[in-house]
């Protein structure tokens, strides 16, 4: 009689137990499939559960409400509380057709922001960070962000592969080889598809003389420049396949700027030039270019950068030399096709101080060459490079102080800040 009473009690508190928990599920709003990993908490803050594979969790039925807190790099908002919890996600939102003319916001939530973008291997691959997470010392002039991560997007706009960065990020480098590269505070990383998503770190040094200077890639062949911040001048040169004998194509410098860098020489102490000289014959450089390093003639108000742009077409290359006012053009073999002098009202060439050159790009869309400008007010235009040089305006873009726009699909997508604080970095497309 006892052990029937028993086991009469047992199941009893069992049938209990079971009325006491009930079941929940997560599912995505969009997709109505279940979402795992979700944390649900409980109203009283002090109990949670994870959802399964199946999206499912349990909690006690005398509970009077529960949250989803996180689900992993997310943020959700919940749509409908009950055993069916549908969730929207706000981290990413397709562009859709806009009821007035402010561009689309395509990526950014109250948490997380936008670092940096590029198309990668057919994909939106962005440098993503938490707001609070800038991490930029004094000495640099850089911003770098801790704890940043990686993230692809496909086309219909979902997360598919992501992953954190072990150092303080800055920027990607797309190579016109296809190449793309993570750049960190101290180390660059070439980012890799296969086997799966992951990064091989490079040095600096390597980056810097192997990939950092290609700027064109047709036919196996290889268009690169000498570009340094220390000299007025530099060439670009093409590099043919199975060559180890580069072909300068342009040398860009401003006439002006060079006599004055050069002269420096002339007016320097006894000392000061044998010491330029004892640093031509064990680096090569031109004792004229180290001694207007010496006297800091970059900061005088007589120096002019030298300043050309290269845009890769489809089967050549153009290469608008603003310091000297005219474009030149190759084929794919390095062969000269013509040179045209900048003509134009308004050209590459004449355009005021206070307007700066953003990007000139090609638009494998429209077939013409484009190019992004802003104004110190922080006006952004868009227009369209002709052969000459000369710009035609397609558009002003709504926002102001943009940053890394570029044009893709038909439409400009840029980097702008929507609220009053520079940390907050969103994508948009416009």
């Amino acid at each position: 009689m006892k052990r029937r009473f028993s086991i009469a009690l047992v199941l009893f508190l069992f049938s209990f137990a079971v009325q006491a928990q009930q079941r929940g599920k997560v599912i995505s709003f969009n997709t109505k499939k279940p979402i795992s990993g979700a944390v649900v908490k409980w109203s009283n803050g002090k109990q949670f559960a994870v959802t399964d594979e199946q999206g499912e969790f349990a909690i006690p039925s005398s509970n009077n409400g529960y949250v989803v807190q996180s689900i992993g790099y997310y943020d959700y908002i919940t749509t409908k509380i009950g055993r069916l919890i549908e969730l929207t996600e706000q981290i990413y939102q397709m562009p859709v057709l806009s009821i007035t003319d402010k561009p689309d916001s395509i990526f950014g939530s109250v948490k997380y922001s936008v670092g940096d973008f590029v198309w990668w291997n057919g994909k939106l691959t962005m440098l993503l960070y938490e707001h609070e997470k800038l991490f930029k010392p004094a000495s640099e002039k850089r911003d770098l962000w801790e704890d940043a991560w990686i993230a692809q997007v496909d086309s219909f706009g979902k997360i598919i592969s992501s992953f954190h960065i072990n150092e303080p990020a800055e920027r990607f480098h797309l190579a016109p080889t296809g190449a793309c590269f993570v750049l960190t505070e101290n180390s660059v990383f070439q980012l890799q598809a296969e086997p799966f998503l992951h990064l091989d770190k490079l040095s600096y040094e390597s980056f810097r003389q192997e990939f950092e200077p290609i700027c064109g890639f047709l036919n196996s062949n290889i268009v690169f420049h000498t570009f340094t911040e220390e000299y007025p001048e530099f060439s670009y040169y093409l590099l043919k396949k199975d060559s180890t004998d580069p072909i300068e194509l342009e040398h860009v410098a401003d006439s002006l700027t060079m006599e004055l860098f050069k002269s420096e020489y002339k007016y320097m102490d006894g000392r000061a030039k044998r010491i330029a000289y004892q640093y031509e014959l064990d680096y090569g450089v031109p004792k004229e270019i180290v001694a207007g390093q010496m006297t800091r003639f970059k900061e005088s108000l007589f120096y002019r950068d030298p300043v050309a742009k290269i845009v890769q077409l489809e089967n050549s290359w153009s290469i608008f030399n603003i310091s000297q006012g005219q474009v030149l053009n190759i084929n794919a073999e390095g062969d000269f096709i013509n040179r045209i002098k900048m003509l134009g009202e308004r050209n590459l060439s004449n355009l005021p101080v206070q307007e700066k050159i953003h990007n000139v790009q090609y638009d494998a869309e429209t077939k013409e060459v484009v190019c992004f400008t802003q104004l110190r007010t922080g006006e952004s235009m868009l227009y369209v490079l002709k052969e000459d040089g000369s710009l035609v305006l397609r558009k002003n873009l709504y926002w102001r102080h943009i940053r890394n726009a570029q044009i893709k699909n038909g439409r400009v997508y840029y980097l702008y800040r929507p609220f009053e604080s520079r940390n907050n970095w969103f994508l948009y497309a416009e």
